[in-house]
């Protein structure tokens, strides 16, 4: 096998990284089976709030906790800390594991939502590590708070290019249909 590909048969869904597959008119995630085009219908039907002010505003909280609190050498680390930082980790998971295609993936979520506090009870070493930004545990969970930001501003990025290509383009097409479509295609191409 190539290396880099998956096989068909592996499955390991996680947020930064998940299978998807594609076959005629279907796409096949976790154990779902949409008609091509559903996730990107309802990525677009999203109220606003949702991807923009609550969630951005929770991401940023999550993100400042972790810069410092987290990893700052003053501020005491404890189980108090940990269950604070995993509160506002969780309020970022409860509308992530809820957005299209992340509800359908087969993730662990609980895994996620119970991290932090078990890692400082069953492994302080590794939570020690945890807490030094230069450590490769850092890295990895920074790794995944950047994975959420991404899914946020991609989400919103895509919304932004779809609006507009819809508003200033296809909107003005006498037909909405297969071939209308395809000609105004090869025209935004010219």
């Amino acid at each position: 096998m190539v290396s880099g590909i998956k096989s068909l048969s592996e499955k390991a869904n996680r947020i930064q990284e998940f299978t998807v597959q594609f076959f005629a008119d279907s796409v096949c995630v976790g154990s779902t089976i949409f008609p091509l085009g559903q996730i990107s219908t309802d990525v677009l039907n999203l109220p606003d709030d949702l991807l923009m002010p609550d969630l951005q505003k929770k991401i940023h909280t999550l993100f400042a906790a972790v810069e410092y609190e987290l990893f700052n050498p003053n501020i005491k680390k404890d189980a108090a800390l940990a269950n604070t930082l995993q509160r506002k980790l969780n309020d970022v998971l409860d509308i992530v594991c809820e957005l299209p295609l992340y509800r359908s993936l087969q993730i662990d979520w609980e895994f996620g939502r119970n991290l932090l506090p078990n890692t400082f009870l069953n492994e302080p070493e590794m939570f020690k590590r945890l807490c030094d930004p230069s450590s490769a545990e850092a890295a990895v969970f920074a790794g995944l708070l950047t994975a959420l930001r991404a899914i946020i501003e991609d989400g919103l990025s895509f919304r932004t290019y779809i609006s507009v290509l819809l508003d200033f383009y296809y909107e003005k097409l006498n037909r909405r249909n297969s071939e209308h479509y395809g000609q105004s295609k090869v025209l935004l191409l010219v």
